[in-house]
């Protein structure tokens, strides 16, 4: 198969360049303006490429696509990639030799590894952002300079860290307008890469050691209840009832509701196969691995999701389940939008003020479990969580009915007579 890529830094830049290339510019051009990838100067052409030889999210990023087509925006550790099969003749006259290329350039390209913790991210990243001069990956000579340049310069800025003080750090994360839960990630993160810079001798300290943020919710997270679930599947479009259907009855993440391709779901064994997550149409992995596990569906649910593939013209196995028109299948519709303009103003008619979105009907889904009277290895399996105590910390929230019912419990130990007299 013959590729071009598109590598970019961020994903806002990388949906940017999404909508350049679905408008019809020239994938070459674009790769010459944007690409941070190694192959930029030659329109990110990459060559005649075994599928095998690619990182496993390429692979699946590149799953049915026809030559001509270009993939959605890919997560990759070195940045958003966006892969373009080039047609037959294209790539006939655009071998490695007439370019004057030898083998050793014309394969070179990050996206190809299997990067690991020791380094190589970093080791890339500073390539990429060094100033190079053109020709440059022309010459193996040249290429190696070049690296060693940029590894000097990459470890001449670690220098700085010595400066990093952590109550900077501390109140930077409590000005940045994300919850408590994404701060404590953000801190964890930037510990791990300090410790990492320590084992390697790279910085002598951690100052993020003792930078404080509690990842304790502002809020408690909204539930619906039954009665407010069945309302709001009643009054929905098909298409909406069947996302909802699908969300409520197997607490599915928004990131994994959206991922989900007409093969993963096995109608023969009633289950679904989650492998994989989508994000403003970047694809990646599960969010841990105990979330990547099968989840058992409903008949109810089943019937709905076979009628939906009779009505969607987007129905073959490595067709998104819920592929959008607009895109000619080759995304799914973003999660955000169907939520915006086709499920909150049907709840806001229906007298349902509460705060909605994907993860409500996950909180839903697990309280309702619990409700029911499942046990708490089973909600933790079905809800695949690592540990039961982010099923119970997080998700489940006790129903009034069931407080009621337990105080009464307590009070009729206490004072029997004046219960039964109730």
């Amino acid at each position: 198969m013959t590729l071009r890529i598109i590598v970019v830094s961020s994903g806002e830049q990388a949906q940017h360049v999404l909508e350049e290339l679905t408008q019809g510019k020239d994938f070459a051009t674009v790769a010459k303006t944007d690409s941070i990838d190694s192959t930029a100067p030659d329109g990110g052409y990459m060559g005649t490429i075994a599928i095998s030889a690619l990182r496993p999210e390429l692979r699946d990023g590149l799953a049915g696509l026809l030559p001509g087509q270009i993939s959605a925006i890919i997560g990759t550790p070195l940045g958003f990639a966006i892969l373009k099969v080039e047609p037959e003749q294209d790539s006939k006259s655009n071998n490695a030799a007439e370019r004057g290329e030898t083998a050793a350039t014309a394969s070179i390209g990050s996206v190809k590894y299997t990067l690991t913790l020791g380094g190589l991210n970093e080791a890339e990243l500073g390539l990429n952002n060094f100033d190079k001069p053109i020709g440059w990956n022309r010459d193996p000579r040249k290429i190696c300079e070049i690296r060693k340049q940029s590894l000097s310069l990459e470890k001449e800025s670690l220098n700085s860290f010595s400066d990093i003080r952590s109550v900077e750090v501390e109140l930077w994360l409590k000005n940045l307008d994300l919850a408590p839960g994404s701060r404590c990630k953000i801190r964890n993160l930037m510990s791990l890469l300090f410790n990492h810079g320590r084992r390697h001798e790279l910085c002598e300290r951690n100052p993020i050691e003792w930078v404080r943020q509690s990842a304790k919710r502002r809020t408690s997270p909204d539930v619906l209840t039954t009665t407010e679930v069945q309302s709001l599947l009643a009054n929905l479009r098909f298409r909406e009832r069947t996302l909802v259907l699908l969300a409520v009855t197997t607490g599915l993440r928004r990131s994994e509701l959206f991922a989900l391709k007409w093969k993963d779901v096995d109608s023969e064994a009633k289950q679904i196969h989650v492998t994989r997550s989508i994000v403003q149409n970047v694809v990646g992995i599960c969010k841990t691995e105990s979330s990547q596990k099968p989840v058992p569906a409903h008949d109810d649910l089943m019937e709905a999701l076979h009628e939906w593939r009779g009505q969607t013209k987007y129905n073959s196995p490595d067709d998104w389940l819920f592929a959008s028109p607009v895109h000619r299948g080759r995304w799914p519709y973003l999660a955000q939008q169907i939520m915006r303009h086709h499920i909150l103003p049907v709840a806001r008619k229906l007298g349902i003020n509460k705060r909605i979105g994907w993860h409500t009907f996950r909180h839903t889904y697990s309280t309702l479990l619990r409700s029911t009277g499942a046990e708490l290895k089973t909600m933790q399996e079905l809800l695949r969580h690592s540990t039961i105590r982010v099923t119970l910390d997080t998700y489940t929230q006790a129903v009034t009915t069931e407080k009621r019912t337990a105080q009464e419990a307590v009070v009729a130990l206490l004072c029997p007579r004046k219960i039964t007299e109730r």
